[in-house]
């Protein structure tokens, strides 16, 4: 798992992003480096759905997997794994999500699911997000 220091001392209470920042690039890196238009590629890619909470988890191949928690009007975590190279654990960023809105219409079978979310680490909020999905049965 990885840790970030967001405060320069505990003592001055001054927030430093530079942890949380160089860690951000160094994901976006390895994420822009996957093989993902390999035809040996896999991906993975799955909903969990009820009125109120929904689960999304992706695996790729073994070298980036996210899992998503949201439910309405509660924090909830968003994990995301990269495994390196070598065969060591892979590390882990641990955010937190907050679900502003959950709506799934549809009756008896699913048809729209909107999910509007929040993601944050400790006090920062990263940005604020919408999963705007129809399902098609």
């Amino acid at each position: 798992m990885v840790d970030f220091a967001f405060f320069s001392s505990k003592s001055s209470g001054i927030w430093n992003p530079d942890p949380l920042k160089s860690k951000i690039s160094s994901i976006k890196s390895q994420i822009s480096n996957l093989p993902i238009h390999n035809n040996s590629y896999t991906l993975l890619l799955w909903l969990e759905v009820s009125p109120y909470r929904v689960i999304m988890t992706m695996q790729g191949n073994g070298k980036y997997s996210y899992r998503h928690c949201w439910e309405r009007g509660m924090y909830g975590l968003s994990r995301y794994w990269l495994q390196g190279e070598s065969l060591a654990t892979p590390e882990q960023l641990r955010l937190r999500n907050f679900t502003r809105n959950l709506t799934l219409t549809g009756k008896p079978e699913p048809q729209h699911l909107r999910l509007e979310y929040e993601l944050w680490s400790e006090k920062v909020q990263l940005g604020q997000y919408i999963l705007n999905l129809e399902i098609h049965h």
